[in-house]
């Protein structure tokens, strides 16, 4: 029994490897990501309702996956928690696969330790945590065990407050297995009605402690889910890269494809391990090919072996041989994969990769030590983004957002954040999402200040995000001052007493025409509404891959032609397209003279890469 032996000691090791890989917290950093971070933080701080007041696509623990503590309400120490908790489920995870593996356990520790280093799961914890739900779930489900399901509740219930678009697949999912183990009397139905309240109880004890409206929460991730493709879809590669990539996964496909044939026979008997195992899997490939990159692609290679680890754990003992010999096919497959990708997001440069890995030093002091010297005010020693004292002194205690994105300006000056409820621009994508940023700007709470520093996203034209938070823009604020920080140039607002009286040509275009010269009424401010809409292809390509992309070409009268990448429910809720808008100069420009001083657009053509997915 020298390999029940080998195998625990294996795990002890395996959980202070894991808990000494783990970055216990972090400091406020510049940057779109991180900047979304302290936006949530600081709504955290100023005991905010997500819901009514927050609308993003994390929710009010989404700090943990990003690692900044928010200045009140929250302990170091829950960090450590978290850890704690990832690390034991980690552990628990591995042993269940190792133990079905038996004497060719030692294989699958090495593939853990790989897995594991040094991005491996922690590149998304909340997508891990949704794997380990599933897998306690599956565990239930096969050694008839109430307490898996207790503890798979807890996860599922933690996760409604973190990621929002896992707030439809973690609860449901569980009570989807609590009603086929009812139906299936796998466990009394007493236990399974006890979880299930523990579940909904969970969720209405945290809604109310983290301050969130869980009707309105939901109703938000309703379109903060639904159109999240459509604007985070992109395409990063060059085609001999993306090329080279397809052909991995496809072979690793192709692999699991074939074993899952030759297991065929068992499917029905194991059918909910089988669902269960592709749903992951089908999510971790979506993800991936929202976003075509090497960072996607990284991702998807990394959690691959988790989902079909579990299809493995309750496979019969008579396929083991034929498993081993998948596992070593997708070990080569996914180790290439991996490599590459390291090399890729390394800004292509493999010397950056090597010197990125760290080294496991497997001292948990090194852990534990940084949780004794925390300070909040550490995150202002670098003095960052320092706005000038003269801007600070304007400001005052006045309540200030941040257009577009950069919401870390208010956090190092320390500035009373009044954010609009979709916090950065990017994440306005829907009819829904844009209209609500619109009313908190025409409402009593709007911002006293707006800093407002124009960008690009993902090849979007960035003055037709936030459409109607632009329209309060021109209405209900002054242009004060240009500051400069550090090579950032950003336009200041304050707020008027009472609103200008503008007006503006409204275009409304029933119909999306393709390759057509479409010419709007010479006038500052134009209101462009289109109706574009996917057919069943486009919608079934959306589905499956990416949604096809929509690109207008936009042709002013001094000559000049832009090309621009157009989300659909965007261009149907309105942009304003009737002047160039695409610099700082052209920003201050259109609101010191209400766009009389902008260059006037000419004339605007749209086009796709699928012109037969459009209706």
């Amino acid at each position: 029994m020298f390999y029940k032996f080998g195998s625990n000691i294996f795990l002890v090791v395996f959980a202070v490897y894991v808990i000494t890989l783990t970055v216990p917290y972090g400091y406020a950093e510049m940057g779109l990501d991180p900047s979304w971070n302290l936006g949530i933080n600081m709504l955290i701080s100023q005991g905010k309702i997500f819901g009514q007041d927050v609308a993003f696509t994390y929710g009010p623990l989404g700090f943990l996956n990003y690692r900044v503590l928010p200045e009140h309400h929250f302990s170091i120490y829950v960090f450590l928690l978290f850890d704690l908790v990832f690390v034991a489920l980690s552990t628990w995870f591995v042993a269940q696969v190792i133990r079905r593996a038996g004497k060719l356990w030692y294989f699958f520790a090495g593939l853990f330790v790989y897995l594991f280093y040094p991005e491996g799961v922690f590149s998304d914890r909340v997508f891990s945590l949704l794997i380990y739900e599933i897998a306690l779930i599956l565990y239930a489900y096969y050694h008839r065990k109430a307490w898996p399901l207790v503890v798979a509740a807890a996860i599922a219930t933690i996760l409604v407050f973190i990621k929002v678009n896992v707030l439809f697949l973690a609860s449901p999912y569980l009570w989807m297995a609590l009603g086929i183990m009812a139906i299936q009397k796998r466990l009394k139905a007493s236990l399974l009605a006890g979880v299930l309240i523990l579940n909904l109880a969970g969720i209405g004890i945290l809604s109310h402690v983290l301050k969130v409206d869980l009707p309105q929460y939901v109703a938000n991730s309703i379109p903060l889910t639904n159109s999240y493709m459509d604007a985070m879809a992109m395409f990063q590669l060059y085609l001999k890269e993306f090329a080279l990539l397809l052909s991995l996964e496809a072979a690793l496909w192709l692999v699991l494809v074939w074993m899952i044939w030759q297991s065929r026979v068992y499917i029905r008997e194991h059918i909910f391990v089988y669902f269960s195992g592709f749903l992951l899997l089908f999510l971790s490939f979506k993800q991936c090919h929202v976003g075509i990159g090497f960072g996607g692609y990284r991702s998807f290679l990394s959690f691959f072996p988790l989902p079909v680890l579990l299809i493995y754990t309750y496979s019969p003992e008579s396929l083991s041989r034929l498993w081993f010999r998948t596992w070593i096919g997708i070990f080569l497959i996914q180790w290439v994969g991996i490599l590459y990708t390291g090399y890729g997001v390394s800004d292509r440069s493999w010397s950056k990769y090597l010197d990125s890995r760290p080294i496991p030093h497997m001292n948990l002091l090194y852990y534990w030590m940084p949780f004794t010297w925390y300070d909040f005010d550490k995150n202002f020693e670098a003095k960052q983004m320092r706005l000038p004292d003269s801007t600070l002194k304007v400001i005052g205690s006045g309540t200030v957002d941040v257009l577009q994105h950069d919401l870390a300006y208010v956090f190092f000056n320390r500035l009373n954040y009044g954010g609009r409820p979709v916090i950065q621009s990017y994440t306005a994508y829907s009819p829904e999402l844009i209209r609500l940023n619109g009313d908190y700007y025409w409402g009593p709470k709007a911002p006293d200040w707006v800093l407002f520093k124009l960008e690009t996203y993902r090849n979007q034209n960035p003055f037709w995000m936030d459409s109607e938070v632009n329209w309060a823009l021109m209405r209900r604020y002054d242009w004060r001052q240009q500051v400069v920080v550090k090579g950032d140039t950003l336009q200041m607002f304050g707020r008027r007493e009472s609103s200008k009286k503008l007006k503006f040509n409204s275009v409304k275009l029933g119909r999306l025409e393709l390759g057509k010269r479409i010419q709007l009424p010479r006038s500052p401010r134009v209101l462009l509404q289109v109706d574009a809409r996917l057919n069943l292809w486009g919608r079934m390509m959306r589905l499956i891959l990416q949604p096809p992309y929509l690109y207008v070409r936009l042709h002013y009268v001094d000559g000049q032609d832009r090309r621009y990448r157009v989300i659909e429910p965007i261009l149907r809720t309105g942009v304003w397209a009737g002047v160039r808008v695409e610099t700082q100069d052209d920003l201050r420009r259109f609101y010191l003279s209400e766009g009389e001083d902008n260059v006037p657009l000419e004339w605007m053509e749209f086009s796709s890469n699928v012109p037969g997915a459009w209706e």
